[in-house]
């Protein structure tokens, strides 16, 4: 595409969130949802510079992430993170901005029931499989949570395969590549080095520009959930640089594979 993969923001968002841990004097915490939100594509060579804060104290704070090209000062992305139950933040915190907030996503609690079999009968197909490696995981041996939406991320081409059929061909065919616009993402049962990985996903539906997909990423052995993910993306003119509308044919083919599940 061109642009800065949506793995590579949540990785750097990590390192941030344990450089504001540790400013803190709080040990490290285990990331439960995620809200992101894309307001500018990164381009290749793009300075990022990382600002954030606490926006929640308490035992299970929440913490906000603005990422800004210093050289211009636009704001490229946007992160807010709810954190695992630990040892409390103390107040003052910082007022969440208006320009950080959820926008196409309202925030909601991880789908409830969902499993192998719940996405089979949801009617959810299987875009990824594979195994947790080494290099994706933290000292601990799990995988790390950036890792989540690069898996769901390399296997997202399968999906888009189903609905827009040219898209397989490559972006020489048509210049149309693909840009998410907001993520929200649950983190449930985070795998280990070694487990087997199934990513089961679905679109949701189509509007004039966007469209909303849901992945679930399970153990394929047990068939419990690890995470989920939804997703608010639209179709990207790889020359022009901008969103275009979602054509009729397209609309057509999502009413026709639509779910009715959620993240």
């Amino acid at each position: 595409m061109g642009h800065l993969n949506v793995r590579h923001y949540l990785a750097r968002a990590e390192d941030a969130l344990a450089i504001l841990l540790a400013s803190h004097a709080i040990p490290p915490r285990a990331v439960t949802t995620q809200h992101i939100r894309y307001h500018r594509e990164t381009r290749a060579g793009t300075p990022l510079r990382i600002d954030g804060g606490f926006t929640r104290a308490g035992t299970t704070p929440q913490a906000y992430f603005e990422f800004i090209s210093p050289y211009d000062g636009v704001l490229r992305a946007t992160l807010i993170a709810d954190l695992a139950d630990g040892p409390p933040v103390a107040p003052p915190c910082l007022a969440l901005p208006a320009r950080g907030a959820p926008r196409g996503l309202t925030p909601a609690a991880p789908a409830g029931g969902a499993s192998l079999a719940a996405a089979a009968e949801a009617g959810l197909m299987e875009i990824y499989r594979g195994l947790v490696h080494r290099e994706q995981t933290d000292p601990a041996g799990m995988l790390r949570p950036h890792q989540v939406i690069g898996i769901i991320s390399d296997g997202v081409a399968h999906l888009m395969m189903h609905i827009t059929p040219g898209r397989a061909e490559g972006p020489l065919t048509g210049g149309i590549g693909g840009a998410a616009l907001e993520q929200r993402l649950h983190f449930l049962a985070l795998p280990r080095i070694g487990d087997i990985l199934t990513v089961r996903s679905g679109v949701i539906s189509a509007e004039a520009k966007t469209m909303r997909f849901v992945h679930w990423l399970l153990n394929a052995r047990t068939g419990e959930i690890c995470a989920t993910c939804e997703v608010v993306a639209v179709a990207f003119d790889l020359t022009t640089r901008r969103a275009v509308a979602v054509t009729d044919a397209v609309r057509t083919r999502v009413s026709e594979l639509a779910v009715q599940v959620s993240a």
